[in-house]
């Protein structure tokens, strides 16, 4: 029994990686994994997948929280919702006009366990378990598939949630106009 505990503490010795230096002799990507293979897009967002920096939203925000929409693929039926966070979000409700059959994922809500589902034009995310997207996150909120456009699209009835609840000045910065 007493060498069958040495040999078991032996292991458990030299098995473990007591050091605490960072043993990473590779490059870090940009969301922190060593080795990865994780870059900036065109938007400046880590593994997202914007080709152009036309495609970002460049306009500033003046308020707690701004939305707009940007990657429309007229081809594939989606888009992403962009957001400019200062402040953490806890939870969001908007609507989105012009869009049939709106079916959300991803993005920063995912990223950080906030649950996302849509009615008929509207999107809601929230955490059942408290959640939050951390300020300045600034990313794609949420991805957006749809079956068909009817009108030009844009964002209506903007609400964002704060800590406790607490609603946050929010702004609306654009919507897409039909060619």
């Amino acid at each position: 029994m007493p060498l069958k505990l040495l040999l078991l503490s032996l292991f458990l010795i030299f098995s473990c990686d007591n050091s605490t230096e960072n043993s990473c002799t590779e490059t870090v990507d940009c969301s922190g994994v060593c080795g990865g293979s994780s870059v900036e897009d065109a938007c400046g967002v880590c593994g997202g997948n914007t080709n152009s920096a036309d495609e970002c939203s460049d306009a500033s925000c003046d308020f707690e929280v701004c939305i707009s929409i940007i990657n429309v693929n007229y081809e594939n039926n989606s888009l992403d919702i962009w957001m400019n966070n200062s402040i953490a979000v806890a939870g969001f409700q908007f609507d989105i006009t012009g869009i049939n059959n709106i079916i959300p994922s991803g993005g920063l809500s995912e990223e950080n366990g906030l649950s996302v589902s849509a009615g008929i034009s509207t999107v809601l995310g929230f955490s059942f378990g408290g959640s939050q997207i951390p300020s300045n996150s600034n990313g794609i909120l949420i991805h957006i598939t749809f079956t068909g456009i009817t009108e030009d699209i844009c964002l209506e009835n903007v609400i964002f949630s704060g800590t406790g609840g607490n609603a946050l000045e929010s702004g609306t910065i654009n919507c897409i106009t039909l060619s």
